[in-house]
């Protein structure tokens, strides 16, 4: 499931990615969806997160609905 970082700082910040692709977020920019493996075992995603300068978030999924439930017999 993807990710979304954002910029908790006051700065601009660059966080590089496994594929080698740089995000340049501004100060509350959030990103758009990033593949877990780009995060994953990234030493500078880790450092820049332990030192509060981003946030990583995964979307949380909705339970699903149906639209015409049945009626439960009792």
């Amino acid at each position: 499931m993807p990710v979304h970082i954002t910029n908790t700082s006051y700065g601009l910040v660059s966080v590089e990615l496994n594929s080698g692709d740089t995000l340049h977020l501004a100060p509350g920019e959030r990103s758009g969806a990033v593949e877990p493996f780009e995060v994953g075992d990234n030493l500078w995603v880790r450092m820049l997160a332990e030192q509060g300068r981003i946030t990583m978030e995964s979307p949380t999924a909705e339970p699903r609905t149906t639209q015409n439930p049945r009626p439960v017999d009792e």
